[in-house]
């Protein structure tokens, strides 16, 4: 039912902006007075390289979203998470990013891969913290759906989000833009300048610099939340060493820094038991002295909360070198990855002064691929090739409890003891260490069989080894270690309310895994192309960094099975996935529509499901069945109008797994836990699209108007692991709307950017609030909220 009014909704936009286009069309034929039998144009042919070759995406046998650097410039995409794709969710996190394709992705653990590969110019950017990494001065995203194992790697189980920079020029060209931001008080200015150093030399220098006063009101400490302050530069040289050879060096950098949040605190409930019946959390906060700004509780873009940072900085080293040889290609690609970044997180995310969790991560990465494509057209085309990374992680956090925290006079009620004083100006640091080496070798072989049969194989066979650590103690806030009765009693506070008890865990894992693929192509006709795929995925095994209890009970003080064992170590997750799929061109080469069909079978999928407390633990949730359709289309009504669009239905079904229940729900599992077998994903509306009409009319001789009008909609959706009822997104369209100015040949563009027109509140990332239930025994949630309403001003000047 919930499907029917989901497709009968995206029909009825679909249908409304096609008789648009065509009124439209035929108006702004009138006007320009062109012969009514004129016929537009053929359709841009758009080149991915999605198969590690520049083809046409009507070619490749996987499906394809391809969205060119010129449309995020016009959308205002800052970053990876802005990006509105059906199939594609990038959330923000407490402490970090998720990337969802398909319905399939990582929680926000810093002991995960993502199951969703970003690679960056042919470099790998697994990590979480990557994704948040800004976007600039780039040639275009390909979201590849699908396993994407053979070519690109074992950890991208679900997709591939390839990204390919703006390159050194030829001729001398650049261009700068400026974007603000009346609502978010955001200025964004991107420029870059390219041309040739020498005739052999090239060159290309870019940069992004963006400020942002947020979108929240702190009504605790005053002010905007969160608070931007990005600085991007890139340096590419492009060096002809040879007539065959060709080097480019690349070097990028980036700050971006935040404070605050965008997080509020929404649907509470008040206890039923225990001293705090009929108190809502922000209720019992307030009456134990908090601010009253704690009182705010509803989703209305302000919040109470105490002072929160967040530091990061990336940089990222690549050599490329593509030599022409007599039967192809040979292409090496050596890169170095790193990162770190430090946060205060006021994790009670309230305005009460309860604990802080500071937090930091350092990441080092060096990559070798080396492959060898053959020139196509021959009977049998082939990529082969080997790829060797070493990875090096340090994470480190601590939960920070100050004398002036209210968990101390609560402790000293509740206990009739100074327990509470006891547990004032501690902390809890953590250190996990990881390091690992993983080398593989790949290769895809295409058979043309005849001129509309191909065929193509494909094998990767990889080794990966880790070694981890993970350390947790009580210390004073200091990091200090107690002494006296303090280190006695502290710990014994810390596993009652916290549900946290000291560790020192290590581990060693490795292991081979080969991941097939097969596909068939078949031209059905000039210009329709049908496809049949396999695919093996795989996503290695790791070790839990964030789990804030042993995995084995201690001798005392433990109430069950699961209410003090933690996790550790996690194991593999396969898949195979089965894709049908047809491409077509149509309409005088002015019509396109891609569509797509697929089934993936996962077993052991890694979840890192929040513990109700303050931690993480990460399992395998046994198995799931995700099926779904997707359908790409362009049309191009006339040479001044331009429909297209992108829909998606997915369906995600837990076999078997067994996890956490929400609160207030009735365990039906083993240990208190609750079955999730035939329930969805986190972050999976059922059907989600977009379809935008992009419209040019002359004025007069010399200047021209281009409108953009877009709706992009979701399906109601969980935001949170747990799948609890009170989180749950409800569906929703948003509209964007954008006006340019510019002249017919010119190289300057004024333009009026609308986003969220109908001001639609949308939450991401959701969870409980820390203590509020299993403390206070008044459930309360948080959850991330998108930016409202929003307009703003662009300009662009280039030559």
């Amino acid at each position: 039912m919930a499907f029917a009014k989901s497709a009968s909704l995206s029909a009825s936009i679909w249908s409304a902006l096609a008789l648009a286009a065509a009124q439209a069309s035929a108006q702004e034929t009138t006007s320009a007075e062109i012969a009514s039998d004129a016929i537009p144009s053929a359709l841009e042919e758009i080149v991915v390289s999605a198969t590690k070759r520049e083809e046409s995406l009507q070619r490749v046998p996987v499906s394809v979203n391809a969205i060119s650097g010129e449309q995020l410039k016009q959308s205002g995409v800052v970053r990876l998470q802005d990006m509105q794709l059906p199939s594609l969710t990038v959330q923000e996190g407490g402490i970090g990013n998720s990337v969802f394709i398909r319905g399939i992705g990582s929680g926000i653990n810093p002991g995960f891969e993502q199951s969703a590969g970003t690679y960056v110019d042919g470099i790998y950017r697994g990590r979480a913290q990557q994704s948040r990494a800004p976007l600039f001065d780039v040639e275009r995203v390909e979201l590849l759906r699908g396993p994407q194992t053979t070519l690109f790697g074992k950890n991208s189980v679900a997709g591939a989000i390839n990204v390919k920079s703006a390159k050194p020029t030829s001729t001398p060209s650049g261009y700068v833009t400026g974007t603000y931001d009346f609502e978010l008080e955001q200025t964004d200015l991107e420029g870059a300048i390219s041309g040739p150093l020498s005739d052999r030399v090239r060159g290309r220098l870019s940069g992004r610099a963006l400020s942002a006063d947020g979108f929240v009101e702190n009504l605790t400490i005053g002010g905007g939340e969160p608070s931007r302050d990005d600085l991007s530069v890139r340096g590419q040289l492009e060096v002809d060493a040879t007539d065959n050879l060709v080097a480019t060096l690349k070097a990028e950098v980036s700050e971006f820094d935040k404070e605050g949040r965008g997080i509020e605190i929404y649907n509470e409930r008040p206890a039923t038991t225990g001293p705090f019946t009929g108190l809502t959390y922000a209720q019992i906060l307030s009456a134990l002295g908090s601010d009253s700004s704690v009182l705010n509780n509803t989703l209305d873009y302000r919040r109470s909360g105490g002072p929160e940072t967040s530091n990061n900085k990336s940089e990222e080293y690549a050599l490329t070198l593509d030599w022409q040889l007599g039967g192809g290609t040979l292409t090496s690609i050596t890169g170095f990855s790193t990162y770190a970044f430090d946060e205060l997180c006021d994790c009670d995310f309230t305005g009460a002064n309860v604990f802080n969790v500071g937090l930091d991560e350092d990441f080092d990465q060096l990559s070798q691929e080396i492959r060898f494509a053959s020139t196509q057209g021959n009977t049998l085309d082939y990529i082969v090739g080997a790829y060797y990374e070493d990875t090096e992680l340090k994470y480190r956090d601590s939960i920070l409890v100050d004398g002036g925290s209210l968990l101390v006079p609560l402790i000293n009620g509740a206990t009739q003891s100074q327990a509470g004083t006891l547990i004032g100006n501690t902390s809890t640091p953590r250190v996990f260490g990881q390091e690992g080496t993983g080398t593989s070798a790949f290769g895809r072989l295409t058979w043309n069989a005849t001129d509309v049969l191909h065929l193509n194989f494909g094998l990767r066979a990889a080794y990966e080894k880790k070694e981890a650590t993970r350390d947790l103690t009580i210390a004073a806030i200091d990091g200090t270690p107690l002494a006296g009765i303090q280190a006695v009693v502290a710990p014994l506070v810390y596993a009652s309310v916290f549900n946290l008890r000291p560790h020192s865990l290590s581990g060693k894992r490795d292991g081979w895994k080969t991941m097939p693929s097969f596909s068939v192509q078949y031209d059905l006709a000039d210009d329709v192309m049908g496809y049949l795929s396999y695919v093996q995925g795989f996503k290695s095994g790791g070790f839990d960094a964030r789990s804030n209890n042993p995995t084995s009970p201690p001798a005392t003080g433990c109430s069950g099975p699961n209410t003090c064992v933690g996790s550790f170590e996690f194991e593999d997750e396969d898949s195979q996935s089965y894709e049908a799929g047809l491409k077509s061109r149509f309409a005088d080469d002015r019509a396109e529509l891609n569509l797509a069909y697929y089934y993936t079978d996962f077993k052991d999928l890694q979840v890192s499901t929040f513990d109700g407390v303050l931690g993480f633990n990460v399992s395998n949730a046994g198995a799931a069945e995700i099926q779904g359709a997707e359908l790409d289309g362009r049309w191009k009504v006339a040479d001044s109008l331009m429909l297209r669009g992108s829909l998606a239905w997915t369906d995600f079904e837990y076999k078997e797994f067994v996890g956490q229940c929400y609160i207030g729900q009735t365990p039906d599992a083993p240990g208190q836990n609750c079955d999730y077998a035939g329930k969805t994903n986190i972050f999976v509306p059922d059907l989600a699209g977009s379809v935008a009409l992009d419209w040019i009319v002359n004025l007069g001789s010399t200047l021209q108007l281009t409108t953009t009008l877009e709706t992009v909609y979701s399906g109601a959706y969980y935001p949170q692991a747990t799948l609890d009822p009170a989180t749950k997104q409800d569906s929703y369209a948003k509209f964007n709307a954008r006006v340019a100015l510019s002249p017919n040949e010119g190289n300057w563009e004024i333009a009026l950017l609308g986003r969220n027109l109908t001001d639609e509140t949308v939450t991401g990332y959701a969870a409980d609030i820390p203590l509020a239930a299993r403390t206070f025994g008044a459930p309360s949630y948080g959850s991330f909220v998108a930016p409202p309403r929003s307009l703003a001003l662009q300009a662009r000047f280039s030559f």
